[in-house]
This record gives C-alpha cells, structure tokens and sequence, in this order.
C-alpha cells in the first residue's frame, strides 16, 4: 500500500513540474490563457476518443507516428506554437500518458492564482449549457468567487448531482436518496420485528 501512495505522489510532483513549466513559458510569451485554452481542448479530444487515449497510452507505440498524430490534432485546432511544442516534448519524453494529471495540476494553478473556485458536478447525463450557466451562477453566489466548473458523467448516480469543492462534497443524487429509503426501511422493520417479538415473549 506504501509503495502505492508513493507512486502516487510521485506522478502528481511530475504533473506539477510539467504543468508550471508550461505556464512559465505561456506568461513569458504572454499567452497564458490561449494555452489553457488549447488544453482544455486537447482533453476534450482524450475524452472523446479512446482511440487517441489508446494511442497515447501504448508504450510500443512510435514516437514519429505518435508526434504526427498530435501535430495534425494541433492544426485543426489552432493552437499555439507554444502548446504544439509542448506536446511535442511530452510525446518525446513519453509523458503524454499522463496529460490528463498535467491537465489536472495546470487547472489547480489557474484556479490559485485566479482566485477560483474548483468545482465538480457529476450528472447521470452531460448537462446542457443552460444548466450549467444556472450551476455556475448559483455556485458563484454561494462561495463568493469566480467558479472554475468541471462536468462529469457517470449514469449510475441515476439522477440529481454530485458536488465536489475541494474536501467538500453534496451528494443529492437519485442512488444516495434510494439508498437512504433503503436503510430507513430495513431500519423500521428491525424495529417493528423487534417490537412483536417483545410482544409475543
């Protein structure tokens, strides 16, 4: 178990070291926010696509047609010279596997120098961009600060949402109200079987 949690730890220091040194380069070139725009749309392509995660995952896979694939993703989404080169470095360094957790650590800075708020709802379906305007807007009121939203989607919470906001987390979802029906019921006949036995000793 030790040897997981230092694993762990290991591949978040690495994610960090990535993620700062980009945003170094960004701020030098003045481009902070067009870079972290380009990733967020780089993980929407990884989301979207167990193809590339595939891709980007394999081990055996060769850099140069690896490095082509990312490099034709990166003009047809225009992105900077500094997020190609990036890229770039990461399929080099055979680090692109671990985007997603430089991807992670690069919003974590945003957020603390923003002055963000980070949140995430879990929905059992993706949300339309009307409720998310609404979440975001009650969201703001209730912490005071500009939100930082992150969606996710997973059908077996059945219904309602999960928030999550740093330690905190509201469960409101359909599988946690059934759950607790669940618990009351089998609660109240103990109770009331333990009451007619009383009756019948």
């Amino acid at each position: 178990m030790a040897k997981s949690s230092s694993a762990s730890g290991a591949v978040t220091l690495v994610a960090q070291r990535y993620a700062l040194a980009l945003m170094a380069a960004a701020e030098q070139a003045n481009v902070l926010s067009q870079v972290h725009e380009n990733l967020a749309v780089f993980n929407g392509f990884l989301a979207e696509s167990a193809q590339l995660t595939q891709l980007i995952n394999n081990p055996l896979c060769d850099e140069k047609s690896c490095e082509r694939v990312i490099q034709e993703l990166c003009d047809r989404a225009g992105f900077t010279q500094i997020t190609r080169n990036y890229l770039k470095v990461l399929t080099a360094n055979r680090r692109l596997g671990r985007f997603s957790a430089i991807f992670a650590a690069f919003e974590h800075e945003m957020a603390k120098r923003n002055g963000w708020e980070e949140v995430s709802v879990t929905s059992a379906i993706p949300l339309t961009h009307e409720q998310q305007s609404q979440l975001l807007e009650v969201l703001g009121r209730q912490f005071g600060k500009q939100i930082r939203l992150k969606t996710l989607v997973d059908p077996s919470i059945l219904g309602g949402l999960v928030i999550t906001a740093g330690s905190n987390m509201y469960d409101d979802s359909l599988a946690k109200k059934l759950s607790n029906l669940k618990k009351s019921l089998h609660s109240n006949s103990n109770q009331k079987t333990h009451s007619h036995l009383k009756k019948v000793g």
